[in-house]
This record gives C-alpha cells, sequence and structure tokens, in this order.
C-alpha cells in the first residue's frame, strides 16, 4: 500500500495538478474534470488493493508458522474483478504434504471461492444495477472504472442465486398483530432452461409466461425515525417463489412453518 501512495505522490498528484489546470483555463469542462480526478482516484484505489492482497501472499510465502504442513508449489497471475475496476496481482499455489490438496492459501485467507473472478461487492452492484436496467447495463454500469462485463455473464450471475429458506427461531416471538401480503407478478421469460426451449401453443405463441409469487410478514406500519415522515413495515420477513400454481402449497408451508 505505501508503494502506491508513493507513486500517486510521485505521479498521480503532477496528473490532478494538470487536471486542474486545464480545468483553470477552460472552466466550461466541469464535467471533464471529474471524471479525470475519478480515473485517478480510482487508479490509486486499485493499486493500493493489488499491493495489499500482494502483501498477505507474501506473509504466507516468507512465514512458514502461517502455513503449517503447506510448501509452495508456484506462483501465478490473476485478475480479478472488483466494482472499483480490474485488479491485477500475484498469488501462491501451495500444496499440502499430507492430503497432497493444492490451494491458493490467499483464496482462503481472504474467504474466496476457487475461480472466483468477480468479488463480492462488484457482483452486488451488478445485482443493484440489474434490478432497474437490463442484463447488457448493468455489465457497463457497474465498475467506476468503465470496464465491463458481457450481458451473458450478468444473466449467469443471476440466474444461479439461491436464497436460503428463513430461520426459524427456537423461542418464538410474540406479537400483538400479525400481517400476511400476497401478491404475484407475471414475467416473460426469454427462456427457461436454455435458449431456444420455449414452445409455441396452438396460437402459434410462445408459451414464456411465470408467476411471482410473494408473500410478506410483518407486525405492522411505523414511522420512521431518520426521515420522519416516512412509512415502514415493522419486522419484515419476505417469501418468494416463481412457478406453477402446484408449488403454492409448498410456499403457504415455508410461511406457516416460520
Amino acid at each position: 500500500m505505501y508503494n502506491s501512495i508513493q507513486h500517486f505522490m510521485e505521479k498521480g498528484i503532477k496528473k490532478l495538478e494538470e487536471i486542474f489546470l486545464q480545468y483553470v483555463e477552460h472552466p466550461e469542462n466541469f464535467a471533464e474534470m471529474i471524471q479525470g480526478v475519478q480515473k485517478s482516484v480510482v487508479e490509486l484505489g486499485l493499486s493500493m488493493i493489488e499491493e495489499e492482497l500482494e502483501s498477505y501472499d507474501n506473509y504466507l510465502r516468507d512465514n512458514k508458522h502461517a502455513r503449517p504442513d503447506w510448501y509452495i508449489v508456484k506462483q501465478d497471475h490473476t485478475t480479478l474483478m472488483t466494482s472499483l475496476g480490474s485488479i491485477n496481482y500475484s498469488k501462491t499455489l501451495f500444496q499440502h504434504k499430507n492430503t497432497k490438496e493444492r490451494c491458493y492459501l490467499l483464496d482462503k485467507f481472504m474467504g474466496m471461492a476457487p475461480h472466483t473472478r468477480l468479488t463480492e461487492d462488484a457482483e452486488a452492484k451488478i445485482l443493484q444495477e440489474v434490478v432497474e436496467n437490463s442484463y447488457e447495463k448493468a455489465g457497463i454500469t457497474f465498475c467506476l472504472s468503465g470496464e465491463q462485463i458481457s450481458k451473458e455473464t450478468v444473466m449467469h450471475k443471476l440466474h444461479n442465486l439461491s436464497f436460503p429458506t428463513a430461520d426459524i427461531p427456537e423461542e418464538k416471538k410474540i406479537a400483538d398483530y400479525l400481517y400476511l401480503d400476497a401478491d404475484e407478478d407475471h414475467i416473460h421469460l426469454q427462456y427457461r432452461k436454455q435458449k431456444g426451449d420455449l414452445e409455441r401453443n396452438q396460437y402459434g405463441r410462445k408459451n414464456n409466461n411465470a408467476i411471482a409469487k410473494l408473500i410478506y410478514v410483518y407486525e405492522g406500519i411505523e414511522t420512521e425515525t431518520l426521515h420522519g415522515k416516512r412509512k415502514q413495515l415493522k419486522s419484515p420477513d419476505y417469501f418468494a417463489r416463481v412457478g406453477n400454481g402446484r408449488e403454492n402449497d409448498a410456499l403457504w408451508d415455508e410461511v406457516s412453518a416460520y
């Protein structure tokens, strides 16, 4: 991290000074100044993150007590996409002397699954964007550096989501009132499992409709303290399922158990 800051002091500040000097000469280019400052700051952040990750990896390489029974195999270069932009860094492949398992201990240290290409913050930003925009738009706008991913990658991330069932507390909570609201929405599918699997009915229309069911359980409505007049649900929990009518019973069983 310190090397990145040192480099920014030597090179980055000069670049910022040039950006502001250009703005003094052309004050109408305010937006360009903002974009230039953002690019410089993002580049600094990415460089600091890369250096920090490599320092963790170097610590594991240099300190055998931090990795008992693991020995070094080789060092690889990898790329990871974040919501700031791509980071490129080196990480070491280790092998366990007894089990012969091979892994990058840095990934374990970071709690990251093997072959991860998108960080949690990047995935969260993608899902946030896709709520309001298309797959393609989400892949373009999620990253501050302007780097993009394909709409197919966004689609796979969305379709591979899994939602755990609500935890049932050991001790039941007592509420004066309990409200259950149920609703549904109709979804037009591009396909069900893979492209081209939508059949047409006798009228030539694609069978591309699905129904999303939503049930939310709450204790009433209260005023949000931060904003004074805004209303919000009290202690809400949400249950959702996409499917046909045969899954209604399973959805209500889940709500009932909760």
